[in-house]
């Protein structure tokens, strides 16, 4: 191109193209500018294409980009491409342009041996204690590895530790050129995209094929209709298919659709939905981004059990590597895993095979080395006994000496921990409720929902003494929104809510445990809300629900920013269970929580005296609180309605709301 020159409006000069040239050619000015604008407004170089002649420059001009990139607050999405020798261009691995567009993630590359992951000798700590120690882990290429254990054991950080988000003692490498995708517990609020743009935005192999494609029909429509253009083009286009440029929409469809959103939610900013919904379009986009290496911690908390059946139907048949942190039996069982890693004890131990081999292996295991523990222990008194016996006599000082040596050569084997079983855990009881009214709450024709736009309209509802009250309705029909509108927490647009002068109501919900001080010790932030409303409840009986609900010893005196998510939540259990109710209103109050856990609150649950208003999607969970009532939500948006029948639950209460026998959808 021939050099031109010109003034800018302000009447100053405007470089030349190729003086352009020349200063693009420089990294290290390059680097200066980037770096200064990248701090003064990052947005202006958020496409990333700025800084594609920099990383093509040199090595040098590659990694000023990387740093400036790596720093970066904020995720970038970058597509470039390499110019090779021969003419081609082929986008450059998922591995290097995510690596620098993911701020979840930052592993360490190196040599692995073929192996995705490879974890040496590696210990893992929260605050100041070891949560494992000893972890060698070697993660093969197609694996789908299930993570299980109690709350707070650290199988969230075990993942975290993967991604390269906390530092540890030992030696994590990530193979060169995999790509790392991480469902990480925060939605995408911040996001003015619809959900559509919003799941489809990290599609990086797809958008760079879409990017190679215009460019080379751009090239061709400007009239090259050279060899190497036409070459260009039928690579582009084969590029572009593989990449499922051809049925994108079907493929983001399926994936929102599986996740549980309708054909009219697509189109909605993300805004416009719930922490629970803005969970799932990040889901969505991390599935769709189809990365080497899928990271999925509790991927099923925002779900229903259709939604839960798709999603492990899609992890089974994912060409990619996959490990899953969850406490669903039925996810790890359908997912088709190739092992499964339990953390106890401070280790991480490793299993070959289903869910289900597991479970058999795991009691062999234990019964095994308790065998072994009892066996130690006896061949241990036996020495011990005689040392003691004839220790101080002189005819056996010697015999009793070797038997001190050989018991002090013994290496002691640590007895093994009970598997977690519900007659074996901790017991939990609710406070007796104080007396109430019969009448409890009551909605009179009442309107509600949210921004001032009616979901439910002229509804009316009563709660009762002793009433046990089953919320059932398909995933996003507003049943968290109704208890909102029975707590008094969402004001209503028409109608009456009145109470009953004795009620004592105590809500839980799904967001309780993400509204935590995380600066504070669990244990006081416990009782400084428990003592607001009963000064009487004191630092023993507070220890002693904590522990119930697996918060014992030095748990219970963590910072809550150093806790998992399962232990937050548990805290926030301990608040709800310690003060009287004599209504609980509960949303979801399984999520997070582990078997053992879920156990111990189904039981207190079962014995508690008061009424409940539950919205749950573990139909385990549903049936143990024995319900004397059923609602269903029915109707369409803006017009729905709630229907409530005295009556328990029936097997007919599911259709449509569960996965049938085979694992598939329902008709």
């Amino acid at each position: 191109q021939t050099p031109t020159s010109a003034t800018n409006s302000n009447g100053g000069h405007r470089h030349s193209s190729s003086e352009m040239h020349r200063t693009m050619a420089s990294p290290t000015l390059l680097s200066l500018v980037l770096g200064v604008c990248l701090v003064m407004n990052a947005d202006a170089f958020y496409t990333g294409s700025a800084l594609t002649p920099l990383l093509r420059t040199s090595p040098q001009g590659s990694m000023c980009a990387r740093s400036i990139l790596a720093s970066s607050p904020r995720r970038l999405q970058i597509n470039y491409q390499i110019k090779m020798s021969s003419g081609t261009v082929v986008e450059e691995r998922a591995g290097e342009v995510r690596q620098i567009a993911n701020a979840d993630v930052n592993p360490t590359y190196g040599e692995t041996g073929g192996a995705m992951l490879l974890m040496k000798d590696v210990t893992i700590a929260r605050g100041d204690r070891d949560l494992m120690t000893g972890v060698d882990w070697r993660l093969v290429p197609g694996e789908r590895i299930g993570v299980v254990g109690p709350n707070g054991a650290g199988k969230s950080t075990l993942l975290s530790a993967a991604a390269g988000r906390i530092p540890v003692i030992g030696s994590v490498l990530v193979k060169p050129g995999v790509s790392m995708g991480y469902l990480v517990q925060t939605a995408v609020s911040g996001s003015k995209r619809t959900a559509w743009k919003e799941a489809a935005s990290q599609m990086h192999r797809l958008n760079a094929a879409q990017a190679e494609l215009d460019e080379a029909t751009h090239a061709i429509t400007e009239g090259d209709t050279s060899e190497e253009a036409l070459n260009r083009m039928a690579d582009a286009q084969e590029a572009f298919e593989q990449a499922g440029g051809y049925n994108v929409e079907e493929k983001v469809g399926s994936v929102l659709s599986g996740l549980g959103f309708d054909p009219a939610d697509y189109e909605k900013p993300c805004s416009d939905f719930s922490g629970g919904w803005q969970m799932k379009i990040a889901l969505a986009r991390l599935l769709l981004s189809e990365p080497d290496m899928l990271l999925l911690d509790e991927p099923t908390n925002h779900l229903d059990s259709n939604a839960k059946a798709w999603l492990a139907r899609y992890i089974s048949s994912y060409e990619g590597t996959v490990v899953l942190v969850t406490h669903e039996a039925s996810l790890l069982n359908a997912a088709d895993l190739t092992g499964v890693i339990e953390v106890r004890d401070q280790r991480a131990h490793m299993f070959r095979g289903s869910y289900q081999k597991f479970l058999v292996e795991r009691e062999e295991r234990v019964l095994r080395a308790q065998k072994e523990y009892e066996e130690q222990q006896r061949e241990i008194e036996k020495l011990e006994s005689y040392i003691t016996r004839f220790g101080a006599k002189a005819s056996h000082a010697a015999s009793a000496q070797s038997k001190k040596k050989a018991l002090d050569k013994i290496a002691r084997v640590e007895m093994p921990t009970d598997l977690d079983t519900p007659s074996s855990g901790p017991h939990l009881r609710f406070p007796r409720p104080q007396f109430c009214e019969q009448e409890m709450i009551t909605l009179s024709g009442a309107t509600w929902g949210w921004n001032n736009e009616a979901l439910y309209k002229d509804c009316s509802l009563t709660i009762e003494r002793e009433m046990r009250l089953v919320v059932l309705g398909p995933n996003g029909c507003g049943k968290s929104t109704l208890l909102a509108a029975l707590s008094g927490k969402l004001p209503l647009i028409g109608g009456e809510r009145s109470i009953a002068e004795h009620l004592e109501m105590g809500v839980f919900t799904q967001d309780l445990a993400q509204e935590l001080p995380l600066d504070k010790v669990a244990m006081d932030v416990v009782l400084e809300h428990v003592q607001a409303k009963d000064p009487s409840i004191n630092s023993e009986r507070a220890r002693a629900v904590m522990g119930a609900l697996g918060l014992s010893g030095s748990k219970a005196l963590q910072a809550v920013g150093t806790m998992s998510g399962g232990e937050k939540a548990r805290v926030a259990l301990s608040m709800f269970v310690l003060v009287p109710h004599n209504l609980l209103i509960l949303d979801e109050p399984s999520n997070h929580l582990d078997a053992a856990t879920v156990a111990v609150l189904t039981a207190a649950l079962s014995g508690f005296e008061g009424s409940i208003v539950v919205v749950t999607h573990n139909r385990e969970f549903c049936e143990a609180i024995k319900p004397t009532h059923v609602a269903k939500v029915i109707g369409q948006p803006g017009t729905q309605k709630v229907t409530v029948e005295n009556r328990p639950l029936l097997p007919s209460d599911w259709a449509g709301l569960e996965p049938d026998s085979q694992g598939g959808l329902p008709g």
